[in-house]
Parts: structure tokens; C-alpha cells; sequence
């Protein structure tokens, strides 16, 4: 909700919305209707939770908790140590056609034009006069601008730029006979009048020129296309810019800015990436004062806290593993599993703190729990994971990653709550 781009701050209002009703929904009218249902259909009635394997099946967990918690702290200690350096690894290059599929034919329309001409790619900036009496025009200016565009050429492979000066410099070529070394801005200011002037006279060329000049000759447009090379391409670029404009261009003439579609495209997809990141943070906080809360005591509240991190960790190791970029939809994924991997931890400790009440030892109060409240944790679990699993037939990279790794960080919460969370309350616990 505290997110600026709407489409996410209404997917949060929404799905909180949703959280909601259900919760009236089960509070208010589950119990209604199950009081209309005569009990003995309850007795009658085959599920898969009252399956002969379930008291089996939990009790090895919870023996296997009691008996290799060593082997078990061990086994998560070296896992999440390799997934932190796994999470240093993952890719934050993005692409405007990252979450596009391999056989989309956009796509491979695409690489056909970057592997056959420059590329399809926009990439765009603004010139902006400092001083409303020299005008874009000004010779001056416009060889600084001739000097941007052969600097650009040098660092990538950009098509033919369309700009004040690639228009004067074209006109000077055509204007003294097509010769190659009349193919440049003059150096008087009378000649560039002339060659404006030359340029009026054919409605084509003057129409190019007012789309690349204001109306007030004070803002100047200079575009080109390239590859789709990747936000770290393009910040090794910006950065090359920058240092040219400070040391080889008269900065008292004109400043610049980036712009354009794809420009704003990827500064929204980082601004995306990164907002999502700081909910995340945020999610913590707000979670961790609701533990406190609800148990009143801070090492249960780091008790709470430590399995719920484990499952992010883990599936940005899987990310780093596999080299998938941490784009928009799989931040995403980040914020949505926290959410669920945290509901079974409230579950685990509400009905271990219920246990404790009624005078049992740690031993008893864990193995309650885990008969109890672990068979509803695992088909929760399941009924999530399906719902997750199905958007893997999507073709969009950015659904088909919120659909895997949603369901891998559930897997992952649910082994840290069944496994780890009870050594942790049988060692650390109140």
C-alpha cells in the first residue's frame, strides 16, 4: 500500500481486502454452518486429514527433531551459509524484454533487428539551454552536440542519430556537393543560418527539424536506437556520459537529461524492484510488533522471526543458483511468501503457547504441536502450493517466476517450521 506505482499498491490493498472477508467469512459464518451439520457426518466422512499415515508420519517428525536436532542445525547452517553467498550472485541486469518468452515472436523480432541492425531499443536525451539568449542553433552548440553523438558512437553500436546537428551536418554535406569532408558542423555562425534556411526549403527535413527543436529554440531532442544491452550496460554508459560532459564539454552552454520511453521504462522497473525490497523491511517491523504482542517476550519474538527468513534466503540462493535476474515480479515474490511462510509460524506458536498453559513440559507441548497443528501446516501448504504451481504454464517470464518461486519459499517455510522452530523452542523457548 505504501508504494507509489499504483498497480502494486492496489494489488496490496486488494489482496488485504481479501485477507479480510475471509477472515469474516470463517469467523461469522464457517461456525453457523457447521452447527447445521449433524455431527455424525463428520464421524462418517473419509479425508485425506484423518489418513491412517498422519500419526506415523508426525511422530517421526517430531522424533527426528528430538533426536538429530544436531544434525538438523548443521544441515541448515551449511545450506543457508551457501545461500547467502548465493544471494550476492544474483543478476541485477534487467532487460525490457526479460520476462517476454524465449519464443514469443516479439522477442525474436527483436534479436532479429539487434543481430541484423542496430537494434530496436530507444535511447534518448534532452538538451536544455542555460541561457535563454543563446539559442540550440548556436553554432557552438551544436558541435557540442556533434561531440556527444561521436563519443555515444565510440561507446556502443547506436543507429544514425536524429538531433539538431546530425540534421546540420546532413545539410552541409548535401549543400557543398556530397563531399565527405563537408560533413560536419560549420564554424560560423552564418553558415549554420544558411544551412537552416536550406533545410526549410524541403518540408521533409523541416519537419524533422521541429520534432528535434522547441518551438522557443531552448530545448533540443537528440535520439538514436541500440540493443536491448541491459541496465548494467546502460549504467556504464550514463556513468561514461557524465565523466565526458564534466571534462570535455562546455558545461556554461547546456545541461542534458535521459528520457524517453524505454528510459522511463527501466527507471521504473529498478524503482519497482527496489520499493518492493523496502516493503519487505517494512513487513518485518510490522510482523515482528505483531510477535511481540501476541507473546510478550523478545526471544520468542527472534524465535518467531528466524524461520520465516530462512525460507527468502533460500529461494534467493535458488535465484543465485540458476542466475535469475531479480527483476519486479520476483522481488515480488519476496514480499507475497514472507506474508504466507509467517501465518504457519503464528499457528506453530499460538497452539505451542496454548500447550504450555495447560502445564506441560517442552517435550509434550512441541509433540502436541506438531500432532496438532502440523497436519494443518502441510495441507495448507499443498492447497497453497497448487494455486502457486499453475501460473508455470504462463508464457510470461514475470508470472511463470511469481508462480515457481512463491511455491519453492512455501516448501522452504514449511520445512523451517516443522524442523527447525521446534529445537528452537526446545533450546531457546520460554
Amino acid at each position: 500500500i505504501i508504494s507509489r506505482i499504483p498497480p502494486i499498491r492496489n494489488f496490496g490493498l486488494y489482496a488485504a481486502a481479501g485477507v479480510l472477508f475471509t477472515f469474516i467469512i470463517t469467523i461469522i459464518i464457517l461456525p453457523n454452518a457447521l452447527l447445521r451439520i449433524p455431527p455424525e457426518h463428520f464421524s462418517r466422512a473419509r479425508s485425506v486429514e484423518s489418513g491412517k499415515f498422519w500419526k506415523p508420519f508426525m511422530d517421526g517428525i517430531f522424533r527426528l527433531t528430538q533426536k538429530r536436532s544436531g544434525l538438523i542445525v548443521a544441515c541448515f547452517t551449511v545450506v543457508l551459509g551457501a545461500c547467502i553467498w548465493l544471494v550476492l550472485k544474483i543478476p541485477m541486469d534487467t532487460h525490457l524484454i526479460e520476462d517476454v518468452g524465449k519464443n514469443d515472436p516479439i522477442r525474436k523480432s527483436m534479436e532479429f533487428f539487434e543481430d541484423q541492425s542496430f537494434g530496436l531499443r530507444p535511447f534518448e536525451i534532452g538538451i536544455h539551454m542555460k541561457q535563454d539568449s543563446i539559442p540550440i542553433t548556436d553554432y557552438r552548440v551544436l558541435q557540442e552536440i556533434d561531440k556527444f553523438q561521436n563519443f555515444l558512437n565510440e561507446q556502443e553500436k547506436f543507429s544514425p542519430f536524429l538531433s539538431p546537428a546530425s540534421l546540420v551536418k546532413q545539410a552541409n554535406y548535401i549543400y557543398k556537393g556530397s563531399r565527405a569532408r563537408h560533413l560536419k558542423i560549420p564554424d560560423k555562425q552564418e553558415s549554420v543560418d544558411e544551412l537552416l534556411g536550406f533545410i526549410e526549403l524541403d518540408e521533409n527535413s523541416r519537419t524533422l527539424l521541429q520534432k528535434v527543436i522547441s518551438e522557443d529554440g531552448t530545448v533540443a531532442r537528440m535520439s538514436t536506437t541500440c540493443a536491448d544491452l541491459g541496465t548494467d550496460r546502460f549504467s556504464e554508459i550514463y556513468e561514461n556520459v557524465d565523466q565526458f560532459y564534466r571534462t570535455e564539454c562546455d558545461t556554461s552552454l547546456f545541461y542534458y537529461r535521459y528520457t524517453g520511453h524505454a528510459y522511463l521504462t527501466e527507471h521504473n522497473l529498478q524503482y519497482v524492484r527496489s520499493s518492493l525490497l523496502g516493503g519487505l523491511s517494512i513487513a518485518f517491523v510490522v510482523v515482528g510488533f505483531i510477535m511481540g504482542l501476541l507473546f510478550r517476550s523478545w526471544r520468542m519474538l527472534l524465535i518467531s522471526m528466524f524461520p520465516n527468513v530462512i525460507p527468502l534466503l533460500l529461494t534467493g540462493g535458488v535465484m543465485g543458483l540458476f542466475g535469475i535476474t531479480l527483476t519486479a515480479s520476483t522481488a515480488l515474490v519476496f514480499v507475497i511468501a514472507f506474508g504466507i511462510a509467517v501465518d504457519d509460524t503464528i499457528h506453530f506458536l499460538t497452539r505451542y503457547k496454548l500447550e504450555r498453559q495447560k502445564g506441560l513440559t517442552k517435550s509434550q507441548a512441541i509433540r502436541n504441536t506438531i500432532y496438532g497443528t502440523g497436519k494443518a501446516m502441510i495441507l495448507t501448504s499443498l492447497i497453497l502450493m497448487g494455486g502457486f504451481v499453475l501460473l508455470l504454464a504462463s508464457d510470461f517470464g514475470g508470472t511463470l517466476n511469481t508462480g515457481l518461486f512463491t511455491a519453492l519459499t512455501i516448501v522452504f517455510a514449511l520445512f523451517a517450521d516443522l524442523l527447525l522452530l521446534p529445537i528452537l523452542l526446545k533450546y531457546f523457548g520460554k
